[in-house]
């Protein structure tokens, strides 16, 4: 999809990717090169791309999408609000995601923690087919 350009300057940029751990860093670099094109400061565009890791990596673990199956990532720039969307195919939602501070020792377990701790907000809908995983930060 072609970004979608408002008289405002503010944008909309979609990409789909087969539910496979291996989409995750072609998404992450996707956004992350969209993100600088568009002139977002480094910093905000490097936390953008580490939230769009961990919500595409869940994506790919835990919704019921595989093994034919993909996700959407949405990233949304409406004035000085980046807003990011991941959209799942699946599982319906049955309770709303929580995240828990990891163990120290843990070896997984940190998504939606360094999500809640990275954005300024962040949420979870369901939709008829699975459900959407959204962030927004400042830029």
């Amino acid at each position: 999809m072609s970004p979608q350009i408002t008289p405002a300057g503010d944008w909309a940029r979609s990409w789909t990717y087969p539910s496979a751990a291996s989409s995750v860093p072609r998404c992450r670099h996707a956004v992350l090169d969209h993100l600088r094109a568009h002139g977002i400061l480094a910093d905000t565009a490097d936390r953008a791309a580490l939230l769009v890791t961990e919500l595409a990596g869940n994506a790919v673990e835990h919704a019921d999408s595989r093994p034919r199956g993909a996700f959407t990532v949405v990233v949304v720039r409406r004035g000085r609000w980046l807003r990011i969307e991941v959209r799942d195919v699946g599982r319906p939602l049955t309770a709303q995601p929580r995240h828990h501070p990891p163990e120290l020792t843990a070896t997984g377990g940190r998504g939606l923690f360094l999500v809640q701790t990275l954005s300024g907000s962040w949420g979870v809908r369901p939709t008829a087919a699975g459900k959407v995983v959204w962030c927004q930060l400042a830029c």
